[in-house]
């Protein structure tokens, strides 16, 4: 029979055991909770972009060693041009009577008519023929021919025309007659304005521009390229046979131009702004980043065959990288100590520190659980 101090060395060995268990689930939480935990680390960076502009000079053969001289081409083109123009203002003439009339000539000999020659109709309209003709003997002929009154009224068909030039006797064996009414039409006529002129001009310009520009581009200039800010376009001539405010169904407008054009390599000029900007371009990716150097003429030196250009290029924010170093030394870390460390080391405006599955007054997650997103924020 077991004594009373057996049991009580049983009930001590049994309330280690409880305690050791409770210590054992605890600790297992724990390490649960530790490897589950995550936390996002939110970082709103202020996004400022950096300008470089320099001048260049720009010659076929630039200076060595000197990062303000850049090798290029001056090239040149001549071109003419010469545009046929319609005038865009109609107007409706006073309408005319005008039609066909055939000349019948029975006689036995050929009768030639002038232009303008009159022949009356039966209800007295007189009309003008608009050519001369020669009627041979026993044929006919038709004949455009326009009333003399551009209110007369209709002419009926059929209908006889005395040719009024002619002796009497041979009125009756030569004369016109039409099969079909000859009607008043309203004629559209053109009027050449100022505006059509000047729209002609600049038409004409366009015109050789394009022209001009192919050109240059289809010479040998290697991986140089030329850029619509490196052309300087000289209308040398310009004439037109239009009058403004004449009545004209189209006039002709000719031209010259001269185009000298700057032809340079981009990436050289883009190479040459960043030399000397290794503090402001931090690594080969944000090189990629940067857009084409805009470029502009400054002064142009065709005598010494040499020319200065401004170019400028924008070299973007750069976004930092994450370095696994920083995300452990983050650990245990309160988020006020995060904040500020970040915005010691990147400016930042402003952090957010969220934690899963809950909020805590450190950062305890396992560095392999932390994300730090990096997000441009305007300044």
């Amino acid at each position: 029979m077991p004594s009373i101090d057996h049991v009580r060395i049983y009930s001590h060995y049994r309330y280690i055991l409880w305690i050791f268990i409770l210590i054992s689930l605890i600790i297992t939480m724990i390490l649960i909770f530790y490897s589950l935990s995550s936390a996002k680390i939110t970082v709103f960076i202020p996004t400022q972009s950096t300008a470089i502009s320099k001048e260049f000079t720009v010659s076929a053969n630039p200076e060595k060693n000197n990062n303000f001289s850049i090798g290029g081409k001056i090239l040149e083109e001549n071109l003419s041009d010469t545009l046929t123009v319609r005038p865009a203002k109609t107007e409706s003439k006073e309408q005319m009577l005008s039609g066909l009339i055939t000349i019948i000539n029975n006689s036995a000999k050929d009768q030639p008519l002038v232009s303008g020659t009159r022949l009356l109709s039966e209800n007295g309209i007189l009309f003008r023929t608009k050519k001369t003709i020669t009627v041979l003997a026993r044929q006919s002929v038709q004949v455009e021919a326009k009333a003399d009154d551009a209110a007369a009224g209709p002419v009926f068909a059929p209908q006889k025309f005395t040719i009024v030039a002619l002796w009497p006797g041979l009125q009756d064996k030569i004369y016109g007659t039409i099969s079909d009414p000859i009607t008043a039409e309203t004629e559209v006529i053109r009027i050449t304005s100022r505006a059509d002129i000047d729209k002609a001009k600049l038409d004409l310009e366009k015109n050789l521009y394009a022209k001009g520009l192919a050109a240059l581009r289809a010479k040998n200039i290697g991986n140089l390229q030329i850029t619509d800010n490196l052309i300087i376009k000289e209308m040398i001539d310009f004439s037109h046979t239009g009058i403004a405010d004449k009545e004209q169904g189209e006039f002709t407008a000719e031209g010259k131009m001269r185009l000298t054009a700057i032809a340079v390599d981009p990436e050289s000029v883009k190479s040459a702004l960043l030399t000397g900007q290794e503090n402001v371009v931090l690594s080969k990716e944000s090189i990629t980043r940067i857009a084409d150097p805009v470029i502009k003429i400054s002064s142009l030196d065709l005598k010494n065959n040499s020319a200065r250009i401004i170019a400028k290029i924008t070299i973007p924010a750069n976004t930092p990288k994450t370095d696994p170093f920083i995300v452990k030394s983050l650990v245990g870390k309160t988020p006020n100590e995060i904040a500020e460390y970040f915005k010691r080391s990147v400016y930042a405006k402003e952090v957010n520190v969220k934690m899963k599955p809950i909020n805590l007054p450190v950062l305890l997650s396992p560095a392999e659980n932390i994300k730090i997103d990096y997000v441009s924020s305007p300044l």
